[in-house]
């Protein structure tokens, strides 16, 4: 009996000892600090608690050449899609187009609508989705501008659902953005595959 209460009690001092240095360095730093230039050295009260700051993660880096868009320039726009992989079919997909200024000048682009993009689908011999197909836009010439080394970001999700309101079968596809600019741009096609 008196050794399991011992043992007992070694578990319940390690636990403390374990977090009591935690609890106490968390309050001392919680204490408030006299404000420089306080003649009487007065202190202001803050709350008491426990704040817990934990470092940011830094950021991964990742190597020229290996991001995950294929990209396409022409002049100071760069022009890109997401790569895509394998999906099940009806799976929803995610396209997403990057448009970015590389050049170091104001780049401005004119939509002769509000539309400003699309993504096509190809079976390899004729297009078989359009995103803007079944949609409307107004007839309104618009202008926005990008500042170096910024951009736009479009994106759509896609049920493989194809305009003829069949489901796309097993295959290969090929997916493309298009900057709907009063000079169109594009990506560079995208593959993709539909599994069982």
């Amino acid at each position: 009996m008196l050794c399991l209460r011992l043992r007992v009690l070694s578990k319940i001092s390690l636990g403390l000892v374990l977090v009591m240095p935690f609890f106490f360095s968390t309050m001392g730093a919680s204490q408030a600090v006299p404000p420089a230039g306080d003649p009487k050295g007065k202190t202001q009260a803050e709350p008491k608690g426990v704040t817990l700051k934990l470092p940011e993660a830094p950021k991964p880096k990742i190597p020229a050449g290996t991001l995950p868009y294929q990209m396409r320039s022409s002049g100071n726009l760069s022009v890109g899609m997401r790569k895509l992989r394998s999906y099940a079919q009806r799976e929803q997909i995610t396209f997403e187009m990057v448009v970015k200024n590389v050049g170091t000048k104001k780049a401005s682009l004119l939509f002769p609508s509000a539309k400003e993009f699309d993504f096509v689908a190809t079976d390899g011999k004729s297009v078989i989705w359009r995103w803007g197909s079944d949609k409307m836009f107004a007839q309104v010439r618009r202008m926005r501008s990008l500042a170096p080394q910024d951009s736009l970001h479009f994106e759509v999700t896609w049920d493989q659902l194809k305009n003829n309101g069949t489901y796309c079968d097993l295959g290969n596809y090929k997916v493309r953005g298009i900057l709907e600019t009063a000079k169109p741009d594009s990506t560079p096609w995208v593959q993709l595959g539909i599994v069982d």
